[in-house]
C-alpha cells in the first residue's frame, strides 16, 4: 500500500478524538433531556423519534471507550476501563436485540428511567430502535477488538457495517421519509441525533488505526491513496446530493418517478465520469513525473558508476552490518583483490589483523552516530591481499537508501605523500641544524675577529703618534688608510654580529607598548635629530606582542636612514600604525632622497648598498637586520618610493602572538 503520510494519520487521529467527544456530548445531552424533561434533547423535533435512556447511556460509554483507546501512552487501567465500557455497550446491544428476536421482556429498558415510554408519549417500554441495538452490538465488539491492538481489520469491518446502517437512517431523515417503513409501528425508529452520533463513532473507530487495515490505503502517500482520498468522499456525497435534488424535483411536480430515476442515473454517470477523468489525468501527470524522476535517477546512477569506476580514489560501499556491497576498479588495483572476492565480505578484510578488533568497535560507534568525515581527518593503515600494509587517507559519507543504511568510503593511497613528508621533515631538520650552525659560526667568527682588528687599529694609531714626525706624507696617508680600514672592518663585524644575534639572542614576545619603545629610540637618536634639524612625529601606536629591544632597533634603523638619506630640506619623519586584519601595519614616512623602485628588494639584502661610502657612510646591513627582526615577529617589511619624493617603509606585526592568546593585548587593541 505504500508508506503512510504522518500528517494524514495525525489528522485522522485528531478527527477520531473529536468524534469521541461529540458522541459523549450527544449521549450526555440525551440523558439530561430525560432527567430534566427537555424534549428537544430527546428527539430534536417533535415529529421525530426520541432517543431512549439506554441509547444515551450507551453512546456515553462508547465515546469514553474510544477516547481512552486513542490516548497515546495510556496506562493499563485506562485500557481496562475502555474494554469494560465497550463490553457493557455490546451487552446492552445484545440483550436489546434478543428482545426483538425472541419477544423477551428482560426489563433492561426501564432500569435507569422506569417511565421513559410514558414520558416519550409512546405505548412501548422505551426500548431503543432495532438498528440502534444492532449498531451498539457491532460497535461494542469493534471497540473490544480495537483494545487488543491486533484485530484492527475485523474492528474496522464492524465499524464500516455500523456506518452503513446509520447512514441509511440518516438519509431517511434527510429526505423526509420514514426509515425502515416495513417494520411494525412499535419498533421505534432510530433517533436522528443518534444516527449522527453512530456515524461519528463509526468513522472515529475507522480512523483510530489509520495506518492499518482498510484505512491504510486512504492515508498512503502513493497514487492509490491519492485516488482513494478523491473518490471516496465523492462516492458518498454525490449520490446523496443528486438523490436529494431528484426527490425535491419530484415533490415539486417537475417530473415523474421514471424521469427522476433517469436524471439520477445520468447525473451520477456524468459527475463520476468527470471525477474519474480528473483523477486519471492527475495520475497520468504523476506517472509522467515519476518516469522522468526515475530516468533522472537512472542517469544519475550511471554517472555515479562511471565516476566511481574512473576516479583515482578507491570507493567502497558498506551496509549496516559492515559488509561490502560495492567497490570500484581503483580498489581492485589498490588492494590486489578481484571484485567478486570482496563483495559480501566484512570490511575488516581490508584492515590489518591486529587492528580488526578495534575497527569493529569503531564501526559500531560510527553506525550509532553517522556523520560525514572528510579526507585528512585520520591517517589509517590498510592491508593488501598479499598481507602487506600501506598508509591510506579515508573519507566517510553516510547514505540513507531504500535498502537501508549504507556508508560510502573513499580510500586514497598516501604512501608517496608520506614519503615526501618524511623527506621534507628530514630536510627541514637538516636546514634548521645548518642555520643554527651558521648563526653560531657567524657569532663566533665575528667575536673572534674583534680582537685582532682592535690590535691592528690600536698599534697603527700608536705608530702614527710615535713616528708621525719621522715619516713623509705618503706614510701618513697609508697609516690613515690602515686605521680607516680597520675601523670599517670592526664596524662591519659588529653589524654582522648584531645580524646573527637576531635569531639567537632575541627575547620572548611579550605585550609591548610601541609608543614607549619609540620614545626610547628617539632619545638614543637625540644627537642626530638635533644636528640635522629633523622633525619626527607619530600617531597613537598600539600594544603588540614583540621583543622591545629588537622593535627599537627597527625604529632606530628606519628613522636613522631617513635622517641620513635626506635632501636639501630638514628631514621630516612620521610614524603611524593601522589595523590590517589580524596584523598591525606600521609605516615610517620621510621626505628624503627616495629609492628607485627597481631596488625595492635589493636594499633589504645584507651588504647591498646603493651609494658610495663617501656619500653616505654605513655597512649596508641595517635594513637586512630590520627584515630579519620583522620576519622573526611573523610579519614582513617593504618600501614604496620614488627618487626625490621620499620613501615610506611598511612593516607588519601580528596583533596576537602565534600559538597563544594575549588578553592584555586584545584589550588594548579594542581600546585603540
Amino acid at each position: 500500500m505504500g508508506e503512510a503520510s504522518p500528517r494524514l494519520i495525525s489528522l485522522c487521529r485528531s478527527f477520531a478524538r473529536a468524534a469521541a467527544l461529540a458522541v459523549v456530548l450527544v449521549g450526555g445531552l440525551v440523558l439530561l433531556g430525560w432527567i430534566f424533561g427537555i424534549g428537544t434533547l430527546k428527539y430534536v423535533a417533535p415529529s421525530w423519534s426520541a432517543a431512549p435512556v439506554n441509547t444515551g447511556l450507551s453512546l456515553v460509554l462508547a465515546g469514553v471507550s474510544l477516547w481512552l483507546l486513542l490516548a497515546e501512552g495510556a496506562p493499563g487501567w485506562a485500557r481496562r476501563v475502555a474494554g469494560g465500557c465497550a463490553a457493557l455497550v455490546a451487552l446492552i446491544g445484545l440483550l436489546t436485540l434478543s428482545q426483538f428476536l425472541f419477544g423477551w421482556e428482560l426489563g433492561i429498558d426501564q432500569l435507569l428511567y422506569p417511565n421513559s415510554w410514558e414520558a416519550a408519549g409512546t405505548t412501548h417500554s422505551g426500548r431503543m430502535a432495532l438498528p440502534a441495538a444492532v449498531n451498539f452490538l457491532l460497535l461494542g465488539v469493534a471497540l473490544l477488538l480495537l483494545s487488543t491492538r491486533q484485530a484492527h481489520l475485523p474492528a474496522q469491518l464492524l465499524g464500516l457495517t455500523a456506518t452503513l446502517i446509520s447512514w441509511v437512517v440518516f438519509l431517511g431523515y434527510l429526505y423526509g421519509g420514514e426509515s425502515f417503513p416495513g417494520l411494525p409501528s412499535y419498533y421505534k425508529q432510530m433517533a436522528a441525533h443518534a444516527s449522527v452520533a453512530f456515524i461519528l463513532l463509526s468513522v472515529g473507530l475507522l480512523f483510530a488505526r489509520a495506518d492499518r487495515g482498510l484505512v491504510a490505503i486512504v492515508t498512503s502517500k502513493g497514487p492509490g491513496g491519492v485516488l482513494a482520498r478523491r473518490l471516496l468522499p465523492a462516492a458518498i456525497l454525490i449520490p446523496t446530493v443528486v438523490a436529494w435534488v431528484r426527490l425535491q424535483g419530484e415533490r415539486a411536480g417537475l417530473y415523474g418517478t421514471e424521469f427522476g430515476l433517469a436524471l439520477f442515473a445520468a447525473s451520477n454517470i456524468i459527475l463520476f465520469m468527470a471525477l474519474i477523468w480528473w483523477s486519471a489525468n492527475s495520475l497520468l501527470r504523476s506517472d509522467i513525473e515519476r518516469r522522468r524522476a526515475e530516468e533522472a535517477l537512472r542517469q544519475s546512477e550511471e554517472r555515479f558508476r562511471s565516476f566511481a569506476e574512473h576516479t583515482g580514489d578507491g570507493i567502497v560501499m558498506v551496509d549496516g552490518a559492515g559488509r561490502i556491497v560495492m567497490v570500484n576498479a581503483a580498489v581492485e588495483e589498490m588492494f590486489g583483490y578481484q571484485r567478486d572476492e570482496l563483495l559480501g565480505e566484512p570490511i575488516e578484510i581490508l584492515v590489518p589483523e591486529h587492528l580488526r578488533e578495534g575497527h569493529v568497535r569503531h564501526r559500531a560507534e560510527y553506525s550509532a552516530q553517522p556523520r560525514p568525515r572528510p579526507m585528512g581527518a585520520t591517517d589509517l593503515v590498510a592491508r593488501r591481499k598479499d598481507g602487506s600494509t600501506f598508509p591510506v587517507d579515508l573519507s566517510l559519507t553516510p547514505l540513507k537508501t531504500d535498502e537501508g543504511f549504507l556508508v560510502a568510503a573513499s580510500v586514497r593511497d598516501i604512501s608517496v605523500r608520506k614519503q615526501m613528508e618524511e623527506q621534507l621533515r628530514l630536510t627541514v631538520a637538516d636546514l634548521t641544524r645548518s642555520n643554527a650552525e651558521l648563526e653560531q659560526f657567524a657569532y663566533v667568527a665575528s667575536h673572534d675577529l674583534q680582537e685582532p682588528l682592535r690590535m691592528v687599529s690600536n698599534y697603527t694609531q700608536l705608530l702614527a703618534r710615535r713616528y708621525g714626525d719621522r715619516l713623509d706624507g705618503d706614510a701618513d696617508e697609508f697609516i690613515g688608510f690602515a686605521v680607516d680600514g680597520a675601523t670599517r672592518m670592526q664596524r662591519l663585524i659588529e653589524d654582522l654580529l648584531a645580524f646573527s644575534r637576531v635569531g639567537t639572542r632575541g627575547k620572548d614576545l611579550e605585550p609591548t607598548e610601541c609608543e614607549a619603545v619609540l620614545e626610547r629610540t628617539l632619545r638614543s637618536l637625540g644627537t642626530a635629530v638635533e644636528e640635522s634639524g629633523a622633525q619626527v612625529t607619530c600617531d597613537p601606536l598600539p600594544t603588540v606582542p614583540a621583543d622591545d629591544v629588537q622593535l627599537a632597533q627597527v625604529f632606530q634603523n628606519l628613522i636613522g636612514n631617513a635622517i641620513k638619506f635626506r635632501g636639501q630640506e630638514p628631514p621630516r619623519v612620521h610614524i603611524s600604525a593601522q589595523r590590517d586584519g589580524s596584523n598591525w601595519r606600521f609605516s615610517v614616512r620621510d621626505n628624503g632622497i627616495g629609492v628607485d623602485p627597481q631596488y625595492n628588494e635589493r636594499i633589504f639584502v645584507i651588504f647591498q648598498r646603493l651609494h658610495g661610502r663617501e656619500e653616505y657612510p654605513g655597512t649596508g646591513i641595517g635594513l637586512a637586520i630590520c627584515r630579519k627582526i620583522v620576519e622573526r615577529h611573523g610579519g614582513r617589511i617593504w618600501v614604496e618610493s620614488q627618487p626625490g619624493q621620499g620613501a615610506t617603509f611598511y612593516f607588519t606585526i601580528p596583533a596576537i602572538a602565534a600559538g597563544r592568546t594575549l588578553p592584555a593585548v586584545e584589550e588594548r587593541l579594542v581600546a585603540a
